[in-house]
């Protein structure tokens, strides 16, 4: 499991355990919703096959992952209302040197 998904598993897990309270939630990358999920499914996933959620590990799979995709992300719950509960940040960092074959 690679760091993200690590950091969205806690979350996640977290995030399930007060299934009463929390009802909505939204990724996002540089304030672009990547997807939300409501109740049990996921709604929109505006990343395509960029970014696939598993909800039952809470995993986030960034394919053909790159330079590009350093960036700060933000995971938001909301109640059934639509007030905001909580904001989790975090802030990606790839590096490393590309291997030419």
């Amino acid at each position: 499991m690679n760091v993200l998904s690590e950091i969205l598993f806690q979350f996640i897990r977290r995030f399930l355990s007060f299934p009463l309270i929390t009802y909505i939630f939204k990724f996002f990358k540089n304030n672009r919703t990547l997807f939300s999920w409501r109740r049990d499914k996921i709604e929109s996933n505006d990343g395509k096959n960029k970014f696939i959620f598993t909800l039952t590990n809470g995993t986030l799979r960034i394919n053909s992952l790159s330079q590009n995709d350093t960036d700060i992300y933000e995971l938001i719950t909301y109640n059934s209302d639509g007030i905001r509960l909580e904001v989790w940040t975090l802030h990606l960092s790839i590096q490393g040197k590309k291997n030419f074959f």
